[in-house]
């Protein structure tokens, strides 16, 4: 790259934010907003990702064979209840009333409150919206969004814990094949309200197609395949039809996978592809099989909801255990729901220490990750985060997939942080 341009174009991002960027070094950016900051320190992260190796072998060994064997006795019976989860749409009528609050002090992308002229539109759309009860699938990777538009929505650009990257809009990220239930169609007809079985929204009706029930039966007489690949290509043998990652989940046949696609007028068709990166369902839980699977998360950037082809720390867990036909929830609330709940500091380490290493969900309501066995005595952590919070409303940015520890951790000099406080709740999972 020229370096001149370089200079140019860091210079000229830095002048057109809405944010003062005036200590800027090599190593150590400050991104000022008026109630706090985003601290970027890749030097220092890199140290905090160091103090501990960033192996997964050395801890997909942890998994004893007793508890594999156990988890592998039960698979099939834990297979059947996310089978029952995942189709819960066409399987079972939901009456889901469409949320009319929609608040106008919001931001949206360009950092700007939401114009009135906008405002209207989508609160018209909802208010205007007419309720159908239809069958439909994913075709393309999407968004549920809080509501119809394609916009991003800040809750409050002063506050980093409240600007980018949260876009409050995104419900999650939700992916080819999902079986989705139709509630309501908006005034504009391009968008539609659907429940799925992680969570309800409005999603774009081209990235949907409706299915009949001639259509629901053949789909659900098929064995499911998981991808166990990230970025994996779905081709058909004449070109890209779409693509896959960890969490996608999708019919298999003679051989093939099916993928679904939107036809002319409005219906789902099916289209035969390679089956190379899937593996049927439940894929068999074994040391070597986690360890493939985690490893391809590490590093990974954050993504909120999904965005930007990315995860946040519940969609970690949520896709980690789906390749395993293991059903939990999509956030961390309910992904933590009915577990141990810490109810001091005393003994914490020790007490997650005596957990079950790779089914065991630590953190607390916001925040969760996934317990995968010790190092040196502490226990060693797998979560994507996108930052920690210290000085006030200020965030450390770490910004991507790593292994850590409940270790006490100098962000900056004089301020301290450690996972442990934060932990308040722990569940396990599959053999509970």
């Amino acid at each position: 790259m020229n370096f001149k341009l370089y200079y140019f174009l860091l210079f000229f991002l830095s002048s057109c934010t809405l944010y003062d960027n005036k200590n800027i070094s090599n190593n150590f950016i400050e991104i000022k907003h008026q109630n706090g900051s985003l601290i970027v320190d890749e030097k220092l992260v890199n140290k905090i990702e160091n103090e501990i190796p960033q192996n997964i072998s050395l801890f997909s060994s942890q998994l004893s064979e007793a508890i594999v064997a156990k988890v592998q006795k039960k698979q099939l019976e834990l297979y059947k209840i996310y089978r029952e989860q995942y189709f819960s749409p066409w399987l079972k009528e939901k009456s889901i009333k469409l949320e009319q609050n929609f608040y106008r002090c919001l931001y949206c992308e360009n950092f700007r409150v939401i114009c009135k002229k906008d405002y209207d539109y989508i609160k018209n759309n909802i208010k205007n919206a007419f309720y159908v009860n239809k069958k439909a699938i994913v075709v393309n990777n999407t968004f549920l969004k809080i509501v119809p538009t394609n916009s991003k929505i800040f809750q409050n650009i002063k506050n980093p814990g409240d600007s980018f990257p949260f876009d409050i809009n995104i419900n999650s990220r939700i992916r080819v094949g999902v079986p989705l239930r139709v509630i309501a169609i908006s005034q504009d007809k391009y968008w539609c309200f659907v429940s799925s079985h992680i969570c309800s929204g409005w999603v774009n009706i081209k990235d949907i197609a409706y299915v009949d029930d001639g259509f629901v039966k053949k789909y659900l007489s098929y064995s499911l395949g998981a991808c166990t690949r990230e970025h994996a290509i779905i081709d058909n043998g004449n070109g890209f039809i779409n693509f896959a990652e960890i969490g996608t989940i999708l019919p298999l046949e003679k051989g093939k996978i099916l993928c679904p696609f939107r036809k002319i007028n409005g219906y789902a068709g099916i289209v035969l592809c390679s089956r190379a990166n899937f593996k049927r369902m439940p894929v068999i839980f074994c040391s070597s099989n986690v360890r493939d699977i985690a490893f391809q998360f590490l590093g990974q950037k954050y993504g909120w909801g999904g965005d930007f082809e990315s995860r946040d720390c519940s969609m970690l867990t949520m896709d980690f255990f789906s390749v395993f036909g293991i059903y939990i929830p999509r956030n961390s609330k309910g992904q933590l729901s009915g577990g141990y709940v810490f109810k001091s500091q005393e003994n914490k380490e020790g007490k997650i220490l005596k957990a079950i290493p790779w089914l065991t969900i630590v953190g607390k309501p916001g925040h969760v990750m996934l317990y995968i066995g010790q190092y040196n005595n502490k226990p060693v952590l797998l979560h994507n985060v996108f930052g920690f919070k210290i000085l006030g409303n200020s965030r450390f940015v770490i910004g991507r997939t790593y292994l850590a520890t409940t270790s006490k951790n100098e962000l900056l000099k004089g301020h301290y942080y450690s996972l442990l406080n934060i932990i308040s709740h722990m569940k396990q999972v599959a053999l509970e």
